[in-house]
Parts: C-alpha cells; sequence; structure tokens
C-alpha cells in the first residue's frame, strides 16, 4: 500500500502593519462625524418638508387637504420638537457609549486578509 500524500509549497503570509485610520473631515474625529451627519441629515431634511407646508409650495401634490390636516393632526409643533430633540439626545449617548468600546478604526492588513 503506498501514501499518497499530496504536498503543497504555499508561499508565507505577507507581513503587515496597522495604521490608525485618517478621519474622513480633518477636523472631527470620525466616532463623532457619525453621531452628527444623522441629526444634520434628519434637520435638513425637515426643513425642506417645513418650508414646504409653511409657505404652501406645490399645493397639487397635496395627499391631504389642509382642512383635513387641522382636523386629524392634535400634536403641535413644540411636542414633536421636543420629542424629536429627546430621541436624538438618548441616541447620542449610546453613539458615545459605544464609541468608547469600540476599538480604533485602522488599515494596513488588507494584502493579509486577501492572502
Amino acid at each position: 500500500m503506498t501514501n499518497n500524500t499530496v504536498s503543497y509549497d504555499l508561499p508565507p503570509l505577507p507581513s503587515y502593519t496597522l495604521q490608525p485610520l485618517p478621519p474622513l473631515v480633518a477636523t472631527i474625529p470620525d466616532k463623532f462625524l457619525t453621531l452628527l451627519l444623522p441629526i444634520i441629515a434628519y434637520w435638513g431634511l425637515s426643513m425642506i418638508f417645513h418650508w414646504i407646508d409653511v409657505y404652501d409650495l406645490f399645493p397639487q401634490y397635496r395627499l391631504h387637504t389642509p382642512a383635513e390636516v387641522l382636523k386629524r393632526n392634535h400634536v403641535s409643533r413644540w411636542e414633536v420638537f421636543r420629542d424629536v430633540i429627546i430621541q436624538q439626545v438618548v441616541q447620542t449617548i449610546f453613539g458615545v457609549g459605544l464609541g468608547m468600546i469600540e476599538p480604533e478604526d485602522t488599515f494596513g492588513k488588507e494584502d493579509h486578509d486577501v492572502a
């Protein structure tokens, strides 16, 4: 009986040196940018819809007439503003907590991972 073992001579894995990932915006660390961008996007888009409502732009595309809106909407803008701020504060606190326990973002291991 013969032993048919096959030996593969694989090249060694490339060495690597991890380096910190530079921030996307030079003045703001990425951990803070990921907390800030959703808030900026929310308020920016909300202001567009607020201006459309206040200045009655595009009335031909309204789904509900102003009479229907007044009859059905019982929440004041102040209550909506307050609840959004509370939600964003909670979201930011949770994001800061996660940012503290996550490791620093690095690069330099790509060739090793492919090999």
